[in-house]
C-alpha cells in the first residue's frame, strides 16, 4: 500500500481522478500577507479506504499554518464557455468546493481495542485514504496576517496509516521563502 502524495498551488483543481500540480517544491509570500497551497493525495494498493492523520513540520511560529479538507459537490451539468475554461475539461460529476476546517497536529490518542488504532481528538474532518481516488488538504499560511521574520522556512506535511504501527505512507515538504513586507 502507497500513498501518492504531492504539492499544489492555490488555484490548481483537485478531481477525484487526476490532481495536475502547476507548483514545484518552492515558493515565494510576502511576511505580513496570507499564503495558500494544497496537497493532493490517492491510496495505490489497498482495497478498502484507509483512516490517515497528518502531522505538519515547521520551523514557522507555532499557529503559523491553517488546514483545511476538501470537500467536493456533485455537479450535474456543465455549462460550456466559462470564464476559467476548467470546467470544458471535466465531466459532471464531483467539483472541489467546501474547505473543511481541521486542526493542525491535535493531540492523538490510541482507540484500538484489538489492535493499535489512532484517533485525532476532537477532529470534526478526519481523512480517509481511498483507492485510485484523488483528494485534497488545503494550507493556509499567516491566516491571521501577522509579520512574519523574513527568512526561509521549510513545511513538511506527512501522512500516516491511523491502524496498527501508524506506519508513514507519504510525505511532502514546501520550501517557502518570507520576504520582508511594508
Amino acid at each position: 500500500m502507497k500513498l501518492n502524495v504531492k504539492l499544489l498551488s492555490s488555484i490548481d483543481k483537485v478531481f477525484p481522478t487526476h490532481a495536475d500540480s502547476t507548483m514545484g517544491d518552492t515558493a515565494l509570500m510576502l511576511g505580513n500577507e496570507p499564503f495558500s497551497f494544497q496537497t493532493a493525495f490517492c491510496l495505490e494498493g489497498g482495497s478498502a479506504p484507509v483512516s490517515v492523520y497528518t502531522r505538519i513540520e515547521t520551523d514557522l511560529p507555532k499557529g503559523s499554518i491553517s488546514q483545511y479538507k476538501t470537500a467536493y459537490v456533485s455537479v450535474l451539468y456543465v455549462p460550456k464557455g466559462n470564464v476559467d475554461n476548467y470546467m470544458d475539461k471535466e465531466p459532471a460529476g464531483l467539483f472541489p468546493d467546501a474547505l473543511l476546517e481541521r486542526k493542525t497536529n491535535p493531540e492523538l490518542v490510541d482507540d484500538g481495542y484489538f489492535s493499535p488504532r489512532k484517533f485525532e481528538v476532537e477532529e470534526k474532518h478526519p481523512i480517509e485514504a481511498i483507492e485510485g481516488i484523488w483528494q485534497g488538504l488545503w494550507f493556509t499560511v499567516n491566516e491571521e496576517e501577522q509579520k512574519l521574520t523574513p527568512g526561509t522556512y521549510h513545511i513538511t506535511v506527512r501522512f500516516f496509516q491511523a491502524m496498527g504501527q501508524n506506519a508513514e505512507l507519504g510525505s511532502v515538504t514546501l520550501t517557502l521563502t518570507v520576504l520582508p513586507a511594508y
